[in-house]
């Protein structure tokens, strides 16, 4: 990442072969992420494409304080400038996507276009339930209860409003009790979630099942099933094993959907 002289932190990849009239897509991300929200689809933009993703003030690497009126804006200006674009698209999700608009208004001549992914920040109206998730999340911190503030966070943002994920629990016929005894209560407590007994299969369900397992981990159950979504779960998932749940997404060739 490069830092402008304010603290802003960016970055900035041009690929060494892109259309002349191609002008650069400039990432803008929400007020509960930083630049790494783009992490999935960085690798294929920045093979064709000349794009920036930056950490707004208050945010990931950028150590500028956080924002007052009108820095924002001033701030994605300073790291166009700075990376030498002049006109551009920006693509934003929630707050980046409120920063968007003011800076489309502010100089309209430097935004071809907004992509807006969704909409929020300085867009949003305060309704009934973002209220409550407000006063929600005000009421933990001010308690302290820092972890509760990060549940309600994701269980806001990420899992949603109205839906339940669908959670496969595996458990190996020659794993111990225990294991088979932490799977029950999820099913009983998580809508749209089921076990499945693996025959000739221990604790490593890869080795040994009597059919492959093509697993990719989807969430990790928390005691009191909140469902939160993590990457690159397996390893954080082993090594916490008393404590947490790996519950699997598989497809084998002899199951059923």
């Amino acid at each position: 990442m490069t830092t402008t002289p304010s603290g802003i932190a960016y970055d900035h990849v041009l690929p060494h072969q892109v259309a002349d009239s191609s002008l650069p897509l400039v990432l803008l991300h929400a007020g509960v992420a930083d630049h790494r929200v783009w992490g999935l689809v960085w690798p294929s933009l920045v093979r064709h494409q000349d794009v920036l993703r930056m950490d707004l003030r208050g945010f990931g690497d950028s150590t500028s304080a956080p924002p007052v009126a009108g820095s924002d804006v001033a701030d994605v200006l300073e790291v166009l400038d700075e990376s030498g674009i002049g006109r551009c698209h920006l693509v934003d999700a929630s707050y980046g996507a409120g920063v968007a608009v003011e800076v489309a208004l502010t100089t309209p001549a430097r935004v071809a276009s907004l992509v807006l992914c969704p909409p929020g920040g300085a867009l949003l109206s305060m309704t009934p339930d973002l209220r409550a998730f407000i006063d929600a999340e005000a009421a933990t911190l001010a308690a302290g209860a820092i972890e509760a503030a990060v549940e309600a966070n994701v269980t806001t943002w990420l899992v949603g409003q109205g839906r339940s994920a669908a959670v496969l629990v595996i458990v190996g016929e020659h794993d111990l009790d225990s294991y088979r005894d932490a799977g029950s209560p999820i099913v009983t407590e998580v809508s749209n979630a089921r076990m499945e007994l693996w025959q000739n299969a221990a604790h490593l369900l890869h080795h040994g099942a009597a059919r492959p397992l093509r697993a990719v981990p989807v969430a990790l159950v928390r005691p009191g099933y909140l469902t939160r979504p993590y990457g690159r779960a397996s390893a954080w998932a082993e090594s916490h094993s008393c404590q947490w749940i790996w519950a699997c997404a598989a497809r084998s060739a002899a199951a059923a959907p």
